[in-house]
């Protein structure tokens, strides 16, 4: 299942260019697949480890929208499929407690999926600025959603760092 992705900025990048991306535009397109394949699996049920495996093994192709996106940071991008994947419970918890007037039941795939991903980054990567997590997820969520949703998930995200860092 893939996502069309309005607006997203990526490049059209030779080879030799990708391999001297910065680390952070990697790590930007691992959080991108991270949710793209989140939401994939939540529409198909498909395990989690196949679906990672899939997506890892097809990396040289990685296309939303016919454009080629930066290689992701592969590490990256498992630690944040299987870490949502084996603390999902917690991370739901946690997302329906900050959420206002909404029960998961009635979030949407995609903001749930963005929602995870950027949960578990917080929770478990504290070798990562809190900023530069919620950031990268909102440039996600800007090729989906208009402003109310991106405020929605810049909430959430911004209550949990302030819960799980301080």
């Amino acid at each position: 299942m893939h996502l069309s992705v309005r607006g997203y900025k990526t490049k059209r990048m030779s080879t030799t260019q990708n391999r001297t991306l910065s680390q952070s535009a990697q790590n930007r397109s691992a959080r991108l697949m991270a949710v793209q394949t989140l939401y994939g699996v939540m529409h198909t049920e498909e395990d989690m480890r196949e679906a990672a495996a899939d997506v890892l093994s097809r990396e040289d192709r990685l296309e939303i929208d016919g454009e080629r996106l930066v290689a992701p940071n592969r590490i990256l991008l498992q630690k944040i499929l299987m870490g949502v994947d084996e603390r999902k419970e917690d991370l739901v918890e946690m997302i329906v407690a900050n959420l206002k007037s909404q029960k998961e039941t009635d979030t949407e795939f995609l903001l749930k999926s963005i929602l995870l991903c950027g949960a578990y980054e917080i929770l478990a990567h504290h070798d990562i600025d809190t900023g530069i997590i919620i950031n990268d997820y909102l440039d996600v969520a800007h090729g989906f959603y208009p402003d109310p949703q991106i405020k929605l998930i810049n909430a959430v995200l911004d209550k949990l760092s302030k819960l799980l860092r301080n």
